[in-house]
């Protein structure tokens, strides 16, 4: 990856005030009542629906650091957690601003008030995956129980998504199912048809796809950000035989994805989900092994990726939130050779930040302070957001995508002082990277160790966001 002229942008954008409730769902006001914990997301914007966006997204981001920070295991399979799609986020109140023809939004989601709207939703999923396997148990048309098995996934995913909020919220809820994930998945690979050319997987997963301006995601697999060369081709060829987006800004529905790999070949399953990441459709099919054969389909970074991305040394600060984002966005992403990168910070606070690069390539793997100015010293790496820039999208730089190709990492850490303390690095004159070191393993777990020892201080908050994404040749 070769930077380009590194661009400092710092958006200063001021939005009065309206209540929304969205998703549909209404809640009552209440007068003064014992405290409850509300959490919050900002959001600017040269209009109204642009500040509410941001403002939903930035709260959603947050639950979702939450979930990750708080819930290990899905409590209804004893699982790992897994999250598809959007958080679900239900009884929201917008609260607008404009100022001088701009616009700002707080997104208010107060627990105590919304809590029984995400336990309606748990109960209607639980019905709803009820009935559908007793319907399964009784259909005999292969062709219908495939449908049905397709909507239980569908259904069973919504409902830990629903459920891993409900329980940072506070809920007890016990959800009683008479099937898993697992057993679901069984009785499909039992029924689903096979197809031998990933042209043909392409082709069956967006026959169920009726919708205009899809924005079509690179699948993942075994909980992993990274995007094998499989993922990069299969969503190529179905965004082609679509009525797709590049652009992810003029997306009206996101096709969201994942596979499962076997010696009898790969389970695909494609989800189509609408901007409030309500699925509309879900198709699966078998891809056999000739199909693939000439693309690796496992991660190779699945161990760093855990690491960094996991759970583990994740410290979440309810007084600081810090965000990064590309411009293709923060979730399943690719990027091919030529192709220009932006980098995108956000807090919600003034203070100060530094960014550590992670490479895992095909040559080499290494960790780097990324320069942020032509500063000296320090001063390359620190940099300061004030009270101008709080809450709008800073751009931090602008990188070509060059080989060497594979998996890249950001892990950004910021305070609301200048308590930071950069690890130890030294200059690469070949590369031009100022080097941390060459196990990325190690350098995440120092750079938390950092951040955790600097929180023990209640005085200064900080927070930390990572980004991943994978190169590929065009």
């Amino acid at each position: 990856m070769r930077s380009l002229p590194i661009l400092l942008i710092f958006f200063v954008l001021w939005s009065v005030s309206k209540v929304i409730p969205v998703h549909g769902d209404t809640i009552t006001e209440h007068k003064e009542e014992s405290p409850s914990v509300i959490y919050r997301g900002e959001g600017l914007g040269e209009t109204q629906k642009e500040s509410e966006k941001e403002a939903l997204s930035d709260l959603s981001t947050s639950l979702e650091l939450l979930i990750k920070g708080k819930i290990r295991t899905n409590e209804i399979e004893k699982l790992p957690v897994l999250l598809s799609g959007k958080i679900p986020i239900v009884g929201v109140v917008l609260e607008t601003q404009a100022e001088q023809g701009l616009f700002h939004t707080i997104a208010v989601l107060e627990a105590k008030k919304v809590l029984i709207l995400y336990e309606s939703r748990l109960k209607e999923f639980e019905n709803r995956i009820k009935q559908d396997w007793k319907l399964f148990s009784s259909e005999t048309n292969n062709h219908h129980q495939q449908t049905i098995l397709n909507r239980i996934l569908v259904h069973l995913q919504q409902l830990y998504n629903y459920h891993s909020v409900a329980s940072i919220l506070g809920s007890q809820k016990k959800i009683q199912l008479p099937v898993t994930k697992l057993i679901v998945q069984r009785e499909l690979d039992k029924l689903l048809e096979e197809v031998q050319s990933m042209e043909e997987a392409a082709t069956r997963i967006a026959t169920a796809v009726k919708q205009k301006n899809v924005y079509v995601h690179p699948p993942t697999t075994k909980l992993s950000n990274e995007i094998t060369p499989f993922a990069s081709v299969i969503s190529e060829k179905i965004s082609s035989v679509l009525q797709s987006v590049t652009d992810l800004k003029k997306a009206s529905f996101h096709l969201i994805g994942d596979y499962q790999v076997s010696k009898a070949g790969i389970r695909l399953t494609y989800s189509l989900l609408d901007l409030n990441s309500d699925v509309q459709v879900a198709s699966s099919i078998k891809l056999l092994p000739v199909g693939y054969e000439k693309y690796e389909v496992e991660p190779k970074n699945y161990t760093f990726d855990n690491i960094l991305n996991g759970t583990s040394g994740l410290v979440v600060s309810q007084g600081l939130k810090v965000n990064l984002r590309t411009n293709k966005g923060h979730k399943n992403l690719i990027f091919h050779g030529n192709e220009v990168l932006e980098i995108l910070l956000k807090m919600n606070r003034p203070g100060y930040f530094y960014v550590v690069g992670h490479t895992k390539n095909t040559k080499s793997q290494q960790s780097y302070l990324l320069q942020l100015s032509r500063g000296v010293d320090r001063q390359k790496f620190v940099v300061e957001i004030d009270t101008l820039q709080v809450n709008k999208w800073v751009l931090l730089g602008q990188f070509e995508v060059l080989p060497p190709f594979g998996m890249e990492n950001f892990q950004v850490i910021a305070c609301t002082e200048d308590y930071l303390t950069l690890p130890q690095y030294e200059f690469d004159p070949e590369s031009g990277y100022y080097i941390i070191s060459d196990d990325p393993s190690l350098a995440v777990k120092e750079v938390r160790k950092n951040k955790a020892t600097l929180n023990k201080n209640t005085e200064v908050k900080c927070a930390e966001a990572v980004l991943t994404y994978t190169t590929h040749e065009k």
